[in-house]
């Protein structure tokens, strides 16, 4: 995958610079995974139930157990 997160100099090829997208991810502890996925999908005509499955579809998420309640009617 590659990553919105760093530029690499075409100069030397080797200095790192941070973009913004690597600067949020670090700031809020965000995969790099994650970050590049809101980058592709979220769009100035991203309504809220788009915004709802993207955040939900962030790979944080796939590690946290879930637990349904099941009520009775």
């Amino acid at each position: 995958i590659r990553s919105t997160c760093v530029l690499i100099s075409e100069d030397d090829q080797r200095t790192l610079q941070a973009t913004v997208h690597g600067r949020i991810a670090s700031h809020y502890y965000i995969s790099y995974k994650t970050i590049n996925m809101f980058a592709q999908r979220v769009t100035s005509n991203t309504n809220i139930a788009d915004l709802i499955d993207i955040i939900s579809s962030a790979h944080e998420y796939a590690e946290m157990p879930v637990k349904f309640l099941l009520r009775d009617k």
